[in-house]
C-alpha cells in the first residue's frame, strides 16, 4: 500500500495508507442529459486505510457546498424509506421520549423531512431539523418542526443549546459517513446532548460492502466506511 500524508479525519492521528485508485470520477447522480455529460466535472476518488484506528475512508474530499447545497435525492420519494423512517420514529417515540411537550429531538441531514414528519405526528412538539440543502429543506413545512438551513457543527450546536436547551434525541441517518469534520461533528453531539440522550445514527456497513462486493456504494459522497471496530 501506498502513503499518503493526508492524516485519518477520524483519529487525527495515522496518515492513511492508500488501498484502492478509481481514477477520476463524476459526481454520484447528476441525472444529466446527453448533451451535458461530456462536460461533467470530474474528481479523484481514492480509499485509504488508517493503521491507527482502522478507519477506512476516501483520501480526497471535495467542498461539502459542492455535493450538498443543491441536492438531488429526496428521500420521501423512496417508499422503502419512508417505511422504514415511519417505524423508527415509533420506536424512539416508545423507547427514548419521556415527555413529548419538553424533550427536544435533533436531526442532522434531515432531508425533506421524511423522519421529523412521523416524530411530529407521534406528538413531540420540540423538534429541529438540520440540513445544508437549500433546495431540499423548502419543501419542510410542518408547524411544530424548526429547520435549520446549514452544517451542522459546533457553531451551530451553541447556538440551538442556547435556544432550545439540550437534546433527549439527535439523529443522523445516512449521513454520519459524508461529512469531513467528522470530529466536530461528534464534539457537536456529545456537547448538545442530555446526560441520558441518545445519538442514533445509521450508515451502510463496511462487513456487507466487501462481503457482497457493493463496490457501487463506494463514491465520492460516501467519505467512511464504517465497521464495527
Amino acid at each position: 500500500m501506498k502513503k499518503n500524508f493526508r492524516l485519518c479525519t477520524l483519529c487525527g492521528n495515522a496518515e492513511l495508507e492508500e488501498f484502492a485508485d478509481f481514477g477520476r470520477l463524476a459526481l454520484a447522480g447528476a441525472f444529466l442529459k446527453d448533451s451535458a455529460k461530456f462536460n461533467e466535472k470530474k474528481y479523484r476518488l481514492r480509499l485509504g486505510f488508517c493503521n491507527h484506528c482502522y478507519g477506512v475512508q476516501v483520501i480526497d474530499h471535495i467542498d461539502p457546498n459542492v455535493l450538498f447545497r443543491n441536492y438531488f435525492y429526496s428521500s420521501s420519494n423512496i417508499k422503502t424509506l419512508s417505511d422504514h423512517f415511519a417505524e423508527l420514529a415509533d420506536e424512539i417515540t416508545l423507547k427514548f421520549i419521556n415527555d413529548k411537550s419538553k424533550d427536544v429531538v435533533i436531526e442532522f441531514g434531515c432531508n425533506d423531512g421524511v423522519l421529523l414528519k412521523p416524530l411530529s405526528e407521534n406528538g413531540i412538539t420540540n423538534i429541529i431539523g438540520i440540513d445544508p440543502a437549500d433546495n431540499i429543506v423548502k419543501k419542510i413545512d410542518i408547524e411544530n418542526i424548526d429547520i435549520i438551513n446549514d452544517y451542522f457543527n459546533v457553531d451551530v450546536s451553541l447556538k440551538i443549546r442556547k435556544k432550545y436547551g439540550k437534546a433527549k434525541v439527535i439523529l443522523a441517518n445516512n449521513v454520519f459517513a459524508h461529512i469531513s469534520e467528522i470530529r466536530n461533528t461528534a464534539e457537536s453531539v456529545s456537547s448538545l446532548l442530555e446526560d441520558d440522550g441518545v445519538f442514533i445514527f445509521e450508515v451502510h456497513y463496511l462487513g456487507k460492502i466487501l462481503d457482497e462486493m457493493q463496490y457501487d456504494f463506494i463514491y465520492h459522497e460516501h467519505l467512511y466506511y464504517h465497521s464495527l471496530t
